[in-house]
């Protein structure tokens, strides 16, 4: 009898956590698929597609806030097109666009882990606000103390084309 028990608990656990499984896939297939329907739309500007795309991934998972940078080949420099956040991280009074949507960085040296991600093609990630943000204060220390409140990871993923660095994804996520 106590094998059957066991036998039916250990069917129970792994049912609940293929179910769990499937429902992260959902999740993430929705996401895809909400993606695809903006880009089957008639947008034509770039920023306003990748607008649209970090508004949607951000509402719809656990992030915090979301970047997107595009290489400017003829500038050689990486530049902001899209910045959205968590209506939590608004209903505290941080405004992550305040501070990144205006980032222009030069890619003629690897100074920071922007750049660093971009020309190495790797994905960097990171604890700390000075890393981002530098140490000469581009952000009030008030913001970088209530951020460092909420966002607890900084994750930089390198767009990559064909083999090359198209621009860089950055994801602010949370305590999870």
């Amino acid at each position: 009898m106590d094998d059957s028990n066991s036998d039916l608990s250990r069917i129970n656990q792994e049912m609940y956590k293929k179910s769990a499984e499937l429902m992260e896939r959902n999740k993430v297939l929705s996401l895809l698929h909400t993606i695809d329907k903006i880009t089957l739309s008639n947008f034509i500007d770039m920023s306003e597609f990748a607008n649209k795309v970090a508004t949607v991934t951000t509402e719809q998972t656990e992030l915090k806030g979301m970047a997107i940078m595009l290489v400017n080949r003829e500038m050689q420099k990486l530049e902001t097109i899209a910045v959205s956040q968590s209506e939590e991280m608004g209903n505290n009074g941080i405004q992550l666009n305040e501070h990144l949507s205006n980032l222009l960085l030069s890619l003629k040296e690897n100074t920071n882990i922007f750049t660093s991600s971009v020309l190495e093609k790797s994905r960097k990630t990171t604890n700390s606000f000075s890393d981002i943000f530098g140490t000469n204060q581009i952000v009030p220390s008030p913001l970088v103390s209530a951020l460092s409140e909420k966002i607890k990871t900084i994750v930089l993923n390198p767009l990559i084309v064909r083999g090359e660095a198209i621009g860089l994804m950055i994801l602010f996520l949370g305590q999870k």
